[in-house]
C-alpha cells in the first residue's frame, strides 16, 4: 500500500529554503561578544540562458571602460532585485588584481540596461543566497581582490540591486598584505550579519612581522565594529580594540 504522505513529501522541492545557523564566539583580552544566528534565504536559479555574444554586446555598446578583455568575462542571469524579471551579473578577470563587475536590468521598454559597473576584479560571487533586509531587498555577498606592488587586499561586500541602482550597503577588510623596508603587515578579517536584527559584526586583527627574521614587531590587536543598517546601509554603531597576551 503507497504511503500517501511519504509520496507527498518527495514532492516539495529541496532547496526552497535554506537557513544556516552561526554562532560566532569573540574572545578578545577575557571579553566575549556571542553574535546570534544569521539566515540567509536560498534561490533557485534561473533556466533562462542568454547567449555570451550578446553579453559581450551590451558591455561593449554601455560599459565606460573599453576595450575589455572578453576572454575573461563570465555571466549569471537571476533575478536579483523585486521585481519579476530576470538580471544579467557579468564580471572580467582582467589578471590579479584587474577586473570588471557589471548589472544590467530590464527598463521600461523590456531592453537590457546597463545599471552598474565597477573596476572589481570578484574572486567569489554567489547570487544563490541573499540576506532579507528591511523592505524586501535581497542582499548579497561578493569578495573581490585589489593592490599593486607590494600590497594584496581583499575585501568583503554587501550590496543590493533597488529601483535599478546599485547599493554597496557594507564593504570590510577581509585580508589586507603589504611587505615594505623589511617590514610584513598583515589584517585578517571576517563579518556575519544577524538576520535577528540586521546587524553587521565585523572583526580585523593586525600583525606586523620582520621579514628577515620571521619575529613580530608588536603585539597583535583585534578592532570589533558593529554596524546597524539603517534602510540604505550599515553605519558604525559602536567599535572597540582588544589587545592579545601573547
Amino acid at each position: 500500500m503507497i504511503n500517501t504522505k511519504s509520496a507527498l513529501i518527495k514532492l516539495i522541492p529541496k532547496k526552497l529554503l535554506l537557513i544556516v545557523p552561526f554562532l560566532i564566539i569573540l574572545n578578545c583580552s577575557g571579553i566575549i561578544g556571542q553574535i546570534a544566528e544569521a539566515a540567509v534565504i536560498k534561490i533557485e536559479s534561473s533556466s533562462l540562458t542568454i547567449p555570451k555574444e550578446e553579453v559581450i554586446k551590451l558591455i561593449k555598446t554601455q560599459g565606460t571602460k573599453n576595450p575589455y578583455y572578453f576572454q575573461g568575462l563570465s555571466y549569471k542571469v537571476a533575478n536579483i532585485d523585486k521585481d519579476d524579471d530576470f538580471e544579467i551579473v557579468a564580471k572580467i578577470d582582467g589578471g590579479v588584481h584587474v577586473g570588471y563587475f557589471f548589472i544590467f536590468d530590464k527598463n521600461s521598454q523590456g531592453k537590457y540596461s546597463l545599471v552598474a559597473e565597477k573596476d572589481w576584479k570578484v574572486e567569489k560571487w554567489d547570487l544563490e543566497y541573499w540576506h532579507d533586509l528591511n523592505g524586501g531587498n535581497k542582499a548579497y555577498e561578493m569578495t573581490t581582490r585589489a593592490g599593486g606592488s607590494g600590497m594584496d587586499i581583499f575585501y568583503g561586500h554587501v550590496w543590493y540591486l533597488k529601483d535599478s541602482k546599485f547599493v554597496e550597503a557594507w564593504i570590510g577588510t577581509l585580508k589586507e598584505r603589504t611587505a615594505f623596508q623589511d617590514i610584513l603587515g598583515l589584517k585578517i578579517g571576517g563579518y556575519q550579519i544577524n538576520s535577528d536584527d540586521l546587524r553587521l559584526y565585523a572583526w580585523t586583527t593586525k600583525y606586523a612581522t620582520k621579514i628577515s627574521t620571521n619575529k613580530p614587531l608588536a603585539k597583535p590587536t583585534t578592532i570589533v565594529s558593529i554596524f546597524k543598517f539603517n534602510g540604505v546601509k550599515y553605519v558604525l554603531q559602536s567599535q572597540d580594540t582588544c589587545g592579545h597576551s601573547n
